[in-house]
């Protein structure tokens, strides 16, 4: 019992952060667009991919992480490494894994994160990249480039 506890309050800690994290990403790219279009309700994302990002693309890999992880693990014989040292547990009584540092630092990683996908793709893409006829892109196809980023950014850094 004390072996799934310890697990599982590290594993839904990492969940719970996470999950911040990665709608910070998507939501906050969207703010810097919205700064640049002076607020006018102009979507950077097509409406339907909203969902594919928080169920598909970044929900299930965390629910799978979250259900099979194991900092330790089970030896054949029914033992662990955490029966051995009682300090191990020292995590769930001085709350290291979900404090409110650990929250906020979650969510200035995801502002940070969504700024630098958002303006690296707006340097990158400004004035290079065009299509046959000579027509720069325009900002759905940077929506698609920030979406994929955000997208790669966060399961990279949930992996």
């Amino acid at each position: 019992m004390f072996f799934h506890g310890r697990e599982n309050y590290r594993r839904n800690s990492n969940l719970v952060v996470y999950t911040f994290y990665k709608n910070f990403i998507f939501v906050f790219a969207q703010f810097w667009f919205a700064l640049y279009n002076a607020f006018s309700g102009q979507v950077l994302f097509e409406p339907i991919i909203f969902q594919f990002f928080n169920i598909v693309f970044t929900g299930v890999p965390i629910i799978f992480y979250a259900i099979n992880d194991l900092e330790f693990e089970k030896f054949a014989d029914g033992s662990c490494e955490l029966f051995k040292n009682p300090w191990y547990y020292k995590i769930g009584m001085e709350n290291t894994h979900f404090s409110k540092f650990r929250f906020w630092m979650w969510v200035l990683y995801g502002c940070c994160h969504s700024a630098m996908v958002y303006y690296v793709n707006g340097y990158a893409t400004e004035n290079t990249y065009k299509d046959e006829s000579g027509r720069e892109f325009g900002f759905w196809e940077g929506g698609q480039t920030i979406y994929l980023a955000c997208i790669l950014l966060a399961n990279v850094k949930m992996f």
